[in-house]
């Protein structure tokens, strides 16, 4: 990992990026208000920090780096910038190594060096880098290299993230120079999405640390839309539970996706429970893995910095169940201390192991040591 040297992302990113809440409708007024309500929220305080413009925000080419300027709904990213800043938070950008994005706005091929010394220049402070499908498929180390040198040489430390979906045949060229990278497709607000992308990610574990992580797509809690209409996920409560518990054992970026202005009483006290942010944000950066899979029960397990280990046990059935695990299936010896992170609740000395009720689509979590 020689090429990766700018110290960032130790632990996963936490924030919020546009797409799933406006798509390509998305506009320098919408950031800032949804900077405004991640303030606002206290979701700024928990560690949500970033705030991401994805695709759309891109016009043509000029200035004096000759690099991609803001559109119309973008008139002033200097200035954008410095709010999202001046409120404490870091901000975001997107582009692609072709000529165009996927929305069909300007790309970066042949332009790296230059767009990112405007980057740096506005003061971005992280990148999604967005590979077109139609585009020869077969992922070329030299674009990521070049971009990766760009970053490294503007004297800014930006995260570097790869929207590229890639195999995991090629996860050794991502993680020599990005920060992280996508795992999947694109995800949507249904349990077979999260369920079927979540639970899959067990073969990246082993290349998950610290500056860099599998990203196995944003989050689709709370109202989404990807575009001007929004409606409320059609995940239900538990299912929400099930997407946070999973994003945070398998120590993946947080970065939400919803409509922040109408975060709900349920989904803020998900997303500011402290005892499992600390989960994702352990600064081991070990990914969670598959400890025991029975039918509709799985078992994952995420070794932490202090000697602990989180336990998460997942239902995906359709009808609540007793979901157990022994101590010796998750390597911890004789008997140990069980705390419930997300009911906040110390259940005293165990020995030999946990049964615990889960509901349909449902999780619980544990620290246990």
């Amino acid at each position: 990992m020689i090429y990766n040297q700018n110290k960032v992302a130790l632990t996963p990113p936490m924030g919020w990026n546009s797409w799933n809440c406006y798509g390509a409708a998305v506009t320098q007024e919408k950031i800032k208000i949804q900077a405004d309500a991640i303030v606002k929220n206290g979701l700024k305080e928990h560690g949500f920090v970033y705030i991401n413009i994805d695709d759309g925000w891109q016009g043509i080419r000029a200035g004096k780096y000759n690099a991609i300027q803001g559109n119309s709904r973008f008139p002033d990213m200097r200035s954008l910038c410095n709010y999202v800043h001046s409120l404490g938070l870091k901000i975001g950008i997107y582009s692609t190594p072709w000529r165009k994005s996927y929305g069909g706005n300007t790309g970066g091929y042949g332009h790296e060096l230059e767009d990112a010394r405007q980057w740096a220049e506005w003061g971005v402070d992280f990148l999604k880098y967005d590979w077109r499908m139609w585009a020869p498929w077969e992922p070329n180390e030299k674009y990521i290299k070049k971009m990766r040198n760009a970053l490294n040489v503007v004297g800014r430390k930006i995260v570097f993230s790869l929207s590229n979906s890639a195999p995991i045949s090629k996860v050794k060229i991502w993680s020599k120079y990005a920060n992280m990278w996508r795992t999947t497709g694109d995800i949507t607000d249904t349990w077979k999405s999260i369920s079927k992308i979540g639970f899959s990610q067990n073969k990246w574990a082993k290349f998950a640390g610290p500056g860099y992580w599998n990203d196995p797509d944003m989050m689709v809690v709370g109202y989404v839309g990807w575009g001007e209409h929004q409606h409320p996920s059609r995940l239900n409560q538990n299912e929400q539970l099930t997407h946070m518990t999973l994003w945070c054992i398998l120590a993946a970026p947080l970065l939400l996706g919803c409509n922040l202005v109408k975060i709900d009483d349920f989904l803020h006290s998900i997303l500011t429970n402290n005892e499992v942010l600390s989960i994702n944000q352990d600064p081991l950066g070990i990914q969670g893995y598959r400890a025991r899979k029975e039918r509709d029960e799985e078992i994952w397990v995420k070794p932490l910095k202090n000697k602990n280990k989180a336990v998460a046990f997942f239902n995906k059935g359709e009808s609540s169940a007793m979901v157990k695990v022994s101590w010796d299936d998750i390597g911890v010896p004789g008997n140990a201390r069980v705390r419930d992170v997300w009911h906040r609740e110390d259940m005293g000395l165990m020995s030999n192991g946990l049964s615990v009720l889960v509901n349909p689509h449902g999780t619980r979590m544990f620290i246990v040591g």
